[in-house]
Order: structure tokens, then C-alpha cells, then sequence
């Protein structure tokens, strides 16, 4: 019974002694890595030029594209073409 007690009391004071936790931080710049592609120039069928965004970056521009051709196919529909 007194190893029982002895090893609880040593349990508790070992979960008292932890530190507390950290403050949730904001996400590292790792957490959005920089991102390259190789995209062709305009009037040109081999002549590339090197863009890197962040991944953040390239989502939103993908998003906004679908969002221009969503509303172009939709705005072509009701006009009767």
C-alpha cells in the first residue's frame, strides 16, 4: 500500500512539474511552400518563363479562373447563344 501511495504522489507531482502548453502559433511560412512552374509566353509556342507563387497563391488563382469560366459559360446560356 505505501509503494501504491509513494508511486501516486510521484505520478501527480510528475503531471504537475510538465509546463503547460503552448499558444497555438500561426503556421509557419513551410506550412505554404513557394512553388515553381514553367508557363508558355503569350504568341509563342516554345519560349517559357519561370512564375513561382506559394501554394496559397496558385490555389486562389486556379479558383478565380473556374470562377470567370463558370461565369462566362453561364452568362452564354442565358443569353440563348
Amino acid at each position: 500500500m505505501l509503494i501504491a501511495t509513494s508511486l501516486a504522489m510521484l505520478l501527480a507531482a510528475g503531471v504537475a512539474a510538465e509546463p503547460p502548453a503552448p499558444a497555438v502559433q500561426p503556421a509557419p511560412k513551410e506550412a505554404d511552400p513557394l512553388i515553381c512552374e514553367r508557363q508558355l509566353e503569350p504568341g509563342s509556342l516554345l519560349k517559357k518563363k519561370k512564375v513561382c507563387k506559394r501554394k496559397s497563391e496558385w490555389a486562389e488563382q486556379r479558383r478565380d479562373n473556374r470562377m470567370l469560366i463558370e461565369r462566362s459559360q453561364t452568362q452564354r446560356t442565358m443569353s440563348g447563344q
